[in-house]
């Protein structure tokens, strides 16, 4: 059944007629909404002619083609409920100018989304902290100016809240975040990702217990990550990389049991991982690359068994790889580069089998066990046992070359060693020697069966007893299922 008694009632009553030129006469009367066509029964339902009213004043602005002339309820973008306008939705609806301030008088707004609309332009209007029953604000995309208005605090229905900046642009929201959303108790997602926030994370927002999910990255946060974070136990997600964030990892975060995504990447956080973070067993993607961290990596990461991401380079970490990541069965990326750590990479990490990418390179490992070294993408030390002699293999990462061969080393010429890149289109067993000019043979430097894909080996100009080998002239042979390869090589001292 319609909201309202149709139009058509009217117009065969003869009102209709009746009454549009009384309206036209009398400037002092009833406005456009009150013509009986927009509204019909316009005396019934005042509150819903006031809005139709503050919207019609607005759409012609915004690029909306509301008219007076057609009933309300076919209006594009609208939703109603008790004779009242509760939803304005308008998401990639190509819509122009500024933010109207005037939507504030629409008191029975339960949801205002315009997300993506690029062309809408404007600082968000304090007036629309009297929107006290709105649930959803959704101005995600849209290219807001200026400062996040304290008088959002006062929407205290409100279950989301999106500002987040255009995609690829940047948004422009400046100043700090106010702490007034603290008084959002209902609010279950919080997104101002991507613009030019500054100032620290207000601690109130750790009173915003029922959150979900809280992205603050990308924006020009500075400042500690306050400890009541830890108090949002429903929280899944936590994005707050890509800021100016200082001090420690708060172990508080440890009690986020629900937690599905860590990102606290590119900032500039130090001291240790806390290893309460080892209690997230949800946690899928775990992110502290890019600050400066410093001490172990705790081997309670190691009871993360559902994670798939973890990554830890670009800190200060020492000691040793914790064998304990062995036990991350899900895990397809981990990435411990460019860090401090030392001793030799243990072999229980040869059971990753579903990492697609591994990354060690930068750190001062002593050796790497051979079933993990053939794994690795980017690893610079020799293989354990087996004294400058390093294999590399990125098959996994590249898949099966179409043919066996032998590439140039590269450096060539060089000083203190060189890398050797070969191809195996099939699996079988290989061999890789060095020979000087008079034929003799100097270095073994691979001597197994290996998986078809793409590899390299590292040979330090050192011979079969670690002793330096003298300038001049080596070559490096390679027998493969496929037949023989020779390679120049020139050392130099």
């Amino acid at each position: 059944m319609s909201l309202f008694p149709p139009a058509l009632g009217l117009l065969s009553s003869g009102l209709l007629s009746w009454a549009i030129p009384v309206f036209a006469q009398d400037p002092a009367g009833p406005g456009p909404c009150a013509n009986g066509i927009a509204v019909p029964d316009p005396q019934d339902h005042p509150g819903l002619v006031a809005d139709c009213e503050v919207l019609l004043a607005t759409g012609v602005e915004l690029g909306l083609d509301w008219s007076a002339h057609t009933p309300i309820t076919r209006w594009r973008g609208l939703e109603f409920g008790d004779s009242r306008v509760t939803g304005l939705s308008f998401p990639r609806g190509n819509l122009t100018g500024w933010l109207p301030p005037e939507w504030g008088q629409l008191t029975e707004l339960e949801t205002l989304n315009l997300a993506s609309n690029q062309s809408l332009t404007g600082p968000i209007p304090p007036e629309w902290g009297r929107l006290r029953k709105l649930r959803n604000l959704d101005l995600g995309g849209v290219n807001l100016i200026r400062s996040i208005p304290p008088e959002l605090g006062r929407l205290t229905e409100l279950e989301s809240l999106s500002l987040k900046g255009i995609a690829a642009y940047g948004g422009n929201l400046v100043g700090p975040i106010p702490p007034e959303l603290g008084g959002l108790r209902k609010l279950k997602q919080l997104d101002l990702h991507d613009n030019h926030l500054s100032g620290p994370i207000p601690p109130e927002l750790g009173q915003l217990t029922q959150l979900v999910w809280l992205r603050l990255s990308r924006n020009e946060l500075t400042g500690p990550i306050p400890h009541g974070l830890g108090q949002l136990t429903q929280l899944a997600q936590l994005h707050l990389h890509t800021n100016q964030l200082t001090g420690p990892i708060p172990p508080e975060l440890g009690q986020l049991s629900r937690l599905d995504w860590l990102r606290l990447h590119d900032n500039e956080l130090t001291g240790p991982i806390p290893p309460e973070l080892g209690r997230l067993t949800r946690l899928r993607g775990l992110q502290l690359d890019g600050n400066r961290l410093t001490g172990p990596i705790p081997p309670e990461l190691g009871q993360l068994t559902e994670l798939v991401w973890l990554k830890l380079s670009g800190n200060q970490l020492t000691g040793p790889i914790p064998p304990e990541l062995g036990q991350l069965r899900r895990l397809r990326e981990l990435n411990l580069s460019h860090n401090r750590l030392t001793g030799a990479v243990p072999p229980e990490l040869a059971r990753l089998a579903r990492l697609s990418s591994w990354y060690l390179a930068g750190n001062q490992l002593t050796c790497v066990p051979d079933a993990v070294g053939r794994l690795v993408d980017d690893l610079d030390v020799p293989l354990c046992g087996r004294p400058g002699t390093l294999v590399e293999s990125s098959h996994v990462l590249h898949g099966l070359p179409a043919a066996s061969g032998l590439e140039p080393g590269f450096p060539n010429p060089f000083n203190t060693g060189t890398r050797i890149p070969y191809r195996l289109a099939a699996p079988g067993p290989v061999r890789m020697q060095i020979f000087n000019l008079l034929g003799q043979p100097v270095r073994t430097l691979v001597d197994e069966l290996h998986e078809a894909g793409e590899y390299q080996v590292h040979w330090d100009a050192r011979d079969q007893r670690g002793a330096a080998v003298g300038a001049g002239v080596y070559f490096t042979r390679l027998h493969h299922p496929g037949g023989v390869e020779t390679r120049r090589l020139l050392v130099l001292r």
